[in-house]
């Protein structure tokens, strides 16, 4: 007899990428999350101890940084 598969844990439906899929940017003064779909989601300034200026990767509302064309979305892969 198959078993069927549960249901997908919680925290695979989350609205936030792994934090694997992020990229790293750092001039070793400022440092830099940068989300899939090339948004800047993690940023202190003016240095890396100070309070963060984006923080869209703990909280959607908290704000976020991209420059794009108008309409146009990267997938995140």
């Amino acid at each position: 007899m198959i078993m069927p598969l549960p249901d997908q844990p919680s925290w695979d439906r989350s609205q936030f990428p792994p934090i694997g899929d992020y990229g790293f940017l750092s001039d070793c003064e400022t440092t830099a999350l940068v989300a899939p779909n090339g948004g800047i989601e993690w940023l202190c300034l003016p240095r890396m101890d100070s309070s963060s200026v984006f923080g869209a990767m703990l909280d959607r509302g908290a704000g976020s940084f991209r420059i794009h064309p108008d309409g146009v979305e990267v997938p995140a892969a």
